[in-house]
């Protein structure tokens, strides 16, 4: 049949609108790359344009010069391995748009030293999959800016604007894998998810590195690692977006031994401030407030030290689990603490203005509390189903007390204090040792035994808890001050003597306070 040529016509305008556009790859020239706006820097002489994927070609280096802030400089940007493509220093803003994903096998570097510099990497793409970077294998993001700008302000930002009446919460993705770099120190995040896996850290095989310090998160932003080795997390700020909860965590790291995670400050609507899952890690000098849960470890040996909860509905959640936790404060919570089938030590915990009055729970869990401000009656416990009930003396609550004791008047040299247990449940064998009692005698310094801080202070055991509730009373003490007998044979001078009994009273915040736990006057 003949086709009428008015409708062949048609037919081919039709196909002509209906067609998406292709974009073409423009790459670098080969030669060594150049400036991005100037065209001899690309092959053909053109600069890519917002319909064009950028290729920086192995070997070359791109500067990027432009402030592409109104619209998108390319559609993709891909960079070859041992390709470079680096920020321009010192010609004020400089943005970077992409209506597509980067991925890159070279290196990206952002290094802002001046006061005027504004360098921004920005994901513009109206489809939430290809708002993504992605750090390949060999690839490296080097992010450097100007420290301690005024109001907490960042001169490099890698950001991922929400498009207009998005509702998805969905925050773009910067992926890095192993045998790569990911250094962002000093800069702005705005709704990315930080993603790094499989790098180490530690310095032992070129070219890998893991570091996020003094870095600002915001709106969905967040932060992932796993499998990586030793990384730093160091003085960075996490603020939530308002509108909705952020879930899994503001910091959420799996299976990265040696993760130093440090002075990081989070606030706002996070499902939990900083997650730890089979990982042993140090958590020291952070402040979390506003989260659900502040801290969740599960299995792994967290050390938790000198860290501060506030306003969270769970201030630590520790589960199937080896760790430590001391000198933390935790502040306006409904459950302070709270145990699964952990064995931990809690040093120096202190918890004020809680929201029940049940602060702790421990389910089939062991722990043993020393300097705490938790009371007996803020304890629940739920018993273990799995195993025989704990007989007396293997209770799974131990609280114990420092003891420092101040002596005064005339108190000769080589004076020491003792504490011994009045009435041991069995009698100690000759040179046994007393397990109530850790590091007795003790010297006296300037008229004081010695304070937490020297790792030698008297630490006495307390009240116990049984599974069931009860409470097992603090044993009595007996106090002995005396100084070394000078002949041989003979027996130390007692000097005085007294009977006490551990109290909440005894409880030392701070616990290097130099005020004693109990005063004596020698004659």
């Amino acid at each position: 049949m003949k086709i009428p040529v008015s409708r062949f016509l048609f037919v081919f305008t039709l196909t002509c609108f209906v067609t998406p556009l292709i974009a073409k790859e423009v790459h670098s020239n080969g030669l060594g790359g150049g400036r991005w706006s100037e065209g001899a820097t690309w092959k053909g002489g053109m600069v890519p344009t917002s319909e064009d994927d950028a290729v920086i070609a192995a070997r070359d280096t791109v500067l990027f010069d432009q402030d592409d802030t109104e619209k998108p400089t390319c559609k993709q940007l891909l960079l070859d391995p041992n390709s470079n493509l680096a920020f321009q220093s010192g010609l004020g803003r400089r943005t970077l748009s992409v209506d597509g994903p980067v991925e890159s096998y070279g290196s990206i570097k952002m290094h802002a030293p001046g006061l005027a510099d504004m360098m921004e990497l920005r994901l513009v793409a109206k489809v939430a999959t290809d708002r993504v970077i992605k750090l390949q294998r060999g690839a490296a993001l080097l992010v450097l800016g100007r420290a301690n700008l005024p109001d907490g302000k960042r001169n490099v930002i890698l950001a991922s604007p929400i498009p207009p009446g998005d509702k998805s919460q969905v925050p773009a993705e910067l992926t890095a894998v192993g045998h790569s770099m990911l250094d962002l120190q000093n800069a702005h995040v705005d709704n990315l998810l930080v993603s790094a896996t499989g790098i180490d850290n530690t310095g032992a095989k070129p070219n890998e590195r893991c570091n996020l310090v003094g870095n600002r998160f915001t709106a969905f932003a967040r932060l992932s690692l796993q499998g990586c080795d030793t990384p730093a997390i160091v003085r960075n700020e996490f603020r939530a977006q308002k509108a909705a909860m952020v879930r899994p965590a503001a910091m959420h790291v799996v299976s990265s031994p040696l993760a130093d995670i440090r002075g990081n400050h989070i606030i706002g609507a996070y499902a939990i401030g900083i997650s730890l899952s089979a990982s042993e890690c140090s958590i020291s000098g952070n402040l979390i407030e506003d989260c659900a849960s502040g801290i969740s470890s599960h299995t792994g040996q967290p050390m938790l030290k000198e860290n501060v909860i506030r306003n969270c509905h769970t201030g630590m959640s520790l589960r199937t689990l080896n760790g430590s936790a001391e000198d933390t404060l935790i502040d306006h919570s409904v459950t302070a603490i709270s145990l699964a089938a952990a064995k931990v030590q809690l040093t120096s915990i202190i918890v004020t203005n809680a929201i029940t009055n049940k602060v702790m729970h421990l389910i089939s869990s062991s722990l043993d509390m020393l300097n705490c401000n938790i009371r007996p009656e803020q304890i629940s416990i739920t018993p273990s189903t799995s195993k025989p009930k704990i007989v007396r003396g293997e209770e799974p609550l131990e609280c114990m007390e420092f003891l420092v004791v101040g002596v005064r008047g005339s108190v000769p040299p080589q004076t020491h204090v003792e504490v011994i247990t009045a009435n041991p449940e069995k009698p100690l064998a000759p040179g046994a040792t007393d397990l109530n009692i850790r590091n007795s005698p003790a010297p006296l310094r300037n008229g004081l035994t010695p304070l937490p801080q020297t790792l030698t202070p008297i630490v006495l055991k307390s009240w116990r808890m049984q599974e069931d509730g009860v409470v097992v009373p603090s044993p009595e003490y007996i106090l002995n001050v005396w100084v070394p007998a000078t002949e041989a044979g003979a027996k130390p001078r007692l000097l005085k003597t007294l009977k006490l009994t551990p109290s909440h009273l005894w409880n030392r915040l701070p616990p290097n306070d130099p005020k004693p736990t109990l005063e004596l006057e020698l004659p």
